[in-house]
């Protein structure tokens, strides 16, 4: 599975908040975001049968951030989100 079929960030580029949706809900997820420079500047856990978390990112400066969601601690699938 691709990190296009895992999961989807809403809207993309994004302003104050966005909704990360994964396709698969069978197993915990955890979720980082990182900036430009990778600097850790958010994390969460999905737990099990959770299949969206709605993230605020008010105070993060625009540009540009990594997502990565890992799966059982060894499936990792990341995307770009542009922050305005």
């Amino acid at each position: 599975m691709t990190a296009e079929n895992y999961f989807s960030i809403f809207p993309n580029p994004s302003g104050t908040n966005f909704i990360i949706t994964r396709s698969s809900v069978l197993h915990d997820a955890y979720l980082t975001i990182y900036n430009a420079i990778g600097e850790k500047v958010y994390s969460d856990r999905f737990s099990c049968g959770e299949k969206q978390k709605e993230i605020y990112i008010k105070d993060a400066t625009p540009g540009i951030y990594l997502i990565k969601v890992t799966t059982d601690g060894v499936i990792q699938y990341c995307k770009k989100l542009l922050k305005n």
